[in-house]
This record gives structure tokens, sequence and C-alpha cells, in this order.
């Protein structure tokens, strides 16, 4: 019993896989553009965290550079950081990126019709709006500044 379970999920598993890649090739464009805008979105999240980044130091500049490796702070004489804030946010931001790149894969490999792709778009589209967004505020506010 379990092997004609485990036998007919196998089966299932590889009708659908023929599905998909069926499904990709037939609206290979679609995908393109997709996976041209979750790379997007992916450049725009980054920039956005270096231009806040920068807007910071700019506008407070008496900000103290600290060393984050405790040995070096003491070989080097320099200040040791007392929490690793700026290492976090890069990880956070880091963190993001992986679940959006992880789930945006694992559910293009799974789509194997047009509803979706509908929600595939959806989310792609949130996501780039969402980041498109923060990064013209973050320009905007620079641009501001600098005019």
């Amino acid at each position: 019993m379990n092997k004609e379970l485990a036998k007919m999920q196998l089966e299932l598993k590889e009708r659908q896989s023929v599905i998909n890649r069926e499904f990709v090739q037939k609206n290979k464009n679609i995908f393109r553009i997709l996976d041209i805008l979750l790379i997007l979105a992916i450049i725009f999240n980054a920039s956005c965290l270096c231009l806040t980044h920068a807007l910071v130091a700019k506008t407070t500049p008496d900000i103290i550079l600290a060393e984050t490796n405790p040995v070096a702070s003491v070989a080097y004489d320099f200040n040791p950081a007392p929490i690793l804030e700026g290492i976090a946010y890069v990880w956070y931001a880091l963190i993001i990126w992986a679940v959006m790149a992880a789930f945006y894969i694992s559910v293009r490999a799974k789509v194997t019709s047009y509803i979706d792709l509908t929600l595939l778009c959806a989310t792609v589209g949130f996501l780039i709006v969402l980041n498109f967004t923060n990064f013209m505020n973050d320009f905007g506010y620079l641009l501001g500044k600098w005019l």
C-alpha cells in the first residue's frame, strides 16, 4: 500500500513538473519580465538601504565609527561597537532578499495555471511597488537636500 502511494505521488510530481515546464515555455516572456522585476526589487531595496545610511551619516555627521571586531578594536586601538546595529541591518536585508528569492523560485517551479501565474505576478508587482516607492522617497529626499 505504501509503495503504491509513493509511486502515485512520484507520478503526480512528475506530471506537475512536465505541466510546469510546458506552461513556462508557453509563457516564457512573462516569466522573463517577472525575473527582471524581482532583480529590480532587490536592487531598489539595496539602493534604498545605501541611501538611507548615507542620509543618516550626512544629517548627523558627529557619528563615531566603531569597530565590530573586538580583536581588531583592541589591536588597532579603535572604538569597539557597543551593538552591531549596522551589521544587523545588512543581515536583515540579506535575509529579506533571500526569502524573496527563495519564495519566488519555489513558487515559479510550481506554476501550472494562469491563476497561479496571476498570483505570482501580483506578489512580484507588490514587491516592486513597495521597494520602488521606498527608493523614490529616499532619492527624492536626497535630491531635496542637494537642491
